[in-house]
């Protein structure tokens, strides 16, 4: 399944995501901010999105999200809807 995201939102999940965990092999295309996901690892890729939320979009005292952790969440949502409508 081939994703597209905008700029910023490729560059955050290059950056932050944690592309180790998935099973199959997957493509990252810089040129048009594309990654290609096997359909067997969607759902890890989905976990992989939350986990930045987690993980790096919390405050100091891990009590509320940050405008990052909301942005990581609009990603996880952009995904879901395209992984059900297809």
């Amino acid at each position: 399944m081939i994703f597209n995201f905008k700029k910023d939102e490729y560059e955050m999940l290059v950056k932050y995501g944690d592309f180790e965990d998935l099973e199959y092999p997957y493509k990252l295309f810089p040129e048009t901010r594309q990654i290609e996901i096997n359909n067997k690892d969607v759902s890890m890729f989905q976990c992989i999105i939350s986990n930045i939320s987690v993980v790096y979009g919390m405050d100091e005292n891990q009590n509320n999200m940050t405008d990052f952790g909301y942005k990581a969440l609009d990603i996880y949502d952009k995904v879901y809807f395209q992984i059900h409508n297809e």
